[in-house]
């Protein structure tokens, strides 16, 4: 109850409905008699003091593939950047890294995403069979803006980044944009003021945007989530993993899947320690526990396959 009031509290509530005219007249009655039975407190504010900055980490699953990421914040490097960085990045995401991460490294997916209001930028593979070589690829992409733009693939870039802008929407999805643009502060000023800015993109921009991203090669944060053996063997070629430009790098993991396979599965592990893609690794107590269990039934297992001629598969997961 103390959790609840302290949470629930209409006096820093924020509430969005999307409906038509005759169903909010309908709705908003009730809306109000259920705020009005919410606790109206002004509790102090908690002096949080927790350590948020950035840090490179590596996190294993039992996969044969990798999701690896490399960003950081381009407004705390000291750029200052528009609408036009959105053209930018989306010709980079439509030649350069999806030849490089999609086609040539055989990845299911490759992308980079900028938010502008708080200044994140991230690369992203997805279902990646690589690890060092995508890291490259990444670090390698200011090349590819410094190259240039025609103007055949500027207009498209333009026409891509307005449909994304200004696609259309259902109603929910109209109430979401619309409340989240109440809580970012971005009011219709603002957003034709990048609407501008993008459809005015010229090749000064790519070069602006070029020197943002050869920062994140510098300074950006790794991290992985992907097999114990890549990992591995990413630390292993490439020792300054470890130390990521001289920031101290961590790697925590936790996962309880376990292949579905006929013979003892392969559990995951919990694992902990302080340095990025060089971990030091550590059974977690419920695999553990769940090895055990999987061999206690071993005995029978072979009694069922022995008579009924088929195998038994393991159970597709563990619950916490």
């Amino acid at each position: 109850r103390r959790m609840r009031d302290t949470l629930f509290n209409r006096t820093r509530m924020v509430v969005n409905v999307t409906a038509d005219g005759a169903l909010w007249g309908r709705a908003q009655g009730e809306l109000e008699g259920f705020l009005r039975g919410l606790p109206d407190a002004r509790p102090a504010l908690a002096d949080w003091r927790v350590d948020f900055a950035p840090r490179s980490e590596g996190l294993i699953i039992p996969a044969q593939v990798n999701y690896v990421g490399k960003g950081a914040n381009l407004k705390a490097l000291g750029f200052e950047l528009s609408g036009a960085a959105s053209v930018a990045l989306k010709f980079l995401n439509t030649t350069y890294l999806w030849d490089k991460i999609r086609v040539q490294g055989g990845a299911y997916g490759g992308s980079s995403r900028f938010d502008l209001t708080s200044g994140n930028f991230s690369f992203l593979s997805y279902r990646d069979p690589n690890l060092l070589k995508t890291l490259d690829a990444y670090d390698g992409a200011s090349k590819a803006l410094h190259a240039g733009i025609g103007d055949n693939d500027l207009t498209r870039s333009n026409i891509g980044v307005i449909g994304d802008v200004d696609g259309y929407e259902f109603p929910d999805a109209k109430g979401y944009s619309s409340m989240w643009r109440q809580l970012t502060g971005t009011t219709d000023a603002i957003r034709q003021q990048r609407r501008e800015a993008i459809l005015g993109t010229t090749p000064a921009d790519f070069k602006t945007m070029a020197e943002a991203v050869d920062a994140v090669a510098r300074h950006g944060h790794v991290v992985v989530l992907g097999g114990e053996a890549a990992i591995g063997k990413a630390n292993a070629q490439r020792p300054g993993l470890r130390r990521g430009g001289g920031k101290a790098l961590s790697s925590r993991a936790r996962s309880v899947s376990v292949s579905s396979i006929s013979r003892a599965p392969r559990f995951s592990v919990t694992r902990s320690a302080r340095l990025v893609l060089g971990m030091a690794m550590t059974p977690g107590r419920r695999s553990t526990q769940a090895r055990a269990i999987w061999a206690g039934l071993a005995s029978w297992r072979r009694a069922i396959s022995s008579t009924a001629g088929s195998s038994i598969s393991a159970p597709c997961s563990i619950g916490e």
